[in-house]
């Protein structure tokens, strides 16, 4: 997990869907917006142009808060693996909120040999910091068979992703 810098202005459909009694995000140009705003990647294990992606709630809504459902501030650009490993999670550092420091708060390692293996480690001592790291731990390990499948191929593809850049060097 990185900082993304987020445009500020929402796209213009979001402003017309909180005056509709039932609006919601899918409107024409929020998840364009998020995918130029996250640079095509899961702003969660950061997987470049993600097979399925998902307009996400960075803080979860419960249907009935349309502020938080419609909140620009609010929705993120994450991949279908990510997204219900997530899902309801709350105190998380906010990678879009600079003084949240998600680049210096956290450290990450890829061991690739004898296995692939990614080692999550906080920094700094504190709630928000100890949630991250425990969902990237998911993330990148699963927590139910299925999950960890998918995160297999997940370390699978940054493994090959850091060869090519050791490579370039």
């Amino acid at each position: 997990m990185v900082y993304f810098e987020k445009s500020k202005s929402e796209p213009a459909c979001l402003a017309l869907e909180r005056g509709k009694k039932n609006g919601n995000h899918r409107c024409p140009g929020v998840a364009t917006q998020l995918a130029l705003d996250f640079k095509d990647k899961c702003y969660i294990c950061e997987r470049k142009k993600p097979g399925k992606i998902n307009v996400e709630h960075f803080i979860p809504h419960k249907k009935t808060d349309k502020h938080l459902r419609l909140s620009w501030d609010n929705l993120f650009y994450v991949c279908g693996h990510c997204n219900p490993i997530k899902w309801t999670r709350t105190g998380l550092l906010n990678c879009t909120v600079l003084e949240d420091g998600v680049d210096t708060r956290i450290s990450y390692r890829l061991d690739a040999f004898p296995t692939e293996r990614v080692s999550i480690t906080a920094l700094e001592v504190g709630e928000r910091v100890a949630n991250t790291v425990q969902l990237l731990q998911e993330i990148y390990h699963g927590g139910t068979e299925q999950e960890g499948i998918q995160s297999n191929y997940l370390r699978g593809a940054l493994s090959f992703e850091l060869e090519l850049f050791s490579e370039v060097l």
